[in-house]
């Protein structure tokens, strides 16, 4: 994929400029997300492809492969019910490739992270979070959208609130 920038007259074209967002369209309940790396957010099985410019997404994978070396925007938002009082959920963006700690399944592969604390708070209760992050990214690097709790095993992805996107800033 080129991701260069053209000029038509006065005019700035984007052509090729890596983008896309996936987000789900129906609830996923009693996840289970308290693996050391936490779980990949499903959106192949629970959601759309809202756009994929470049075609860099991989939904049948739940993944984003980095075209071209550059700085990138990534964000994710996360909208959680159904947690255990004092339970932590984190989100995260994790690259699959990463072994910083020699094995590759750990927390310390998440490459960005945000945790809240939920307390006394009621099971109907929703929690969302938003995250955004600049990073520069190697191609062929692959990444996803992760989340892990402390011990919930019973944690409601709510449909109305979850999604992933990233486009190339240059």
């Amino acid at each position: 994929m080129s991701a260069t920038l053209q000029a038509s007259g006065s005019q700035l074209l984007l052509p090729n400029l890596c983008s896309f967002a996936v987000r789900l369209t129906s609830e996923i309940t009693s996840l289970n997300a308290t693996s050391g790396s936490g779980v990949a957010v499903d959106y192949n099985s629970n959601g759309i492809e809202i756009f994929d410019r470049g075609s860099d997404y991989d939904l049948a994978n739940n993944k984003f492969i980095v075209p071209v070396t550059g700085l990138y925007q990534l964000n994710f938002s996360l909208r959680v019910q159904s947690i255990d009082t004092n339970n932590y959920i984190l989100g995260g963006i994790r690259v699959l490739s990463y072994s910083g700690n020699g094995q590759g399944t750990t927390e310390a592969d998440n490459l960005y992270a945000q945790s809240y604390a939920i307390s006394g708070a009621p099971p109907t209760d929703f929690h969302h979070s938003q995250n955004s992050f600049l990073v520069s990214l190697t191609a062929g690097v692959e990444i996803e959208h992760v989340i892990r709790s402390e011990s919930d095993t019973t944690i409601t992805l709510n449909d109305r609130g979850v999604s992933f996107s990233g486009f190339l800033v240059g």
